[in-house]
């Protein structure tokens, strides 16, 4: 998703949803993509781990 909301704003696919603004959609959306994947893949990892184990 960080990806992906990068590469909108460099080709400036949604210009409504001002991408490059501090406090645009764009901004938070960004933001938190990165929060919840930074959140998600120690856990997801852990889980992966724990899976393992139990074989």
């Amino acid at each position: 998703m960080v990806v992906l909301t990068h590469l909108f704003e460099a080709l400036q696919l949604f210009p409504s949803m001002h991408l490059g603004a501090e406090h645009s959609v764009g901004h938070y959306l960004d933001l938190w993509s990165g929060v919840l994947g930074l959140k998600l893949f120690p856990f997801g990892y852990f889980l992966h781990t724990l899976a393992r184990r139990r074989v």
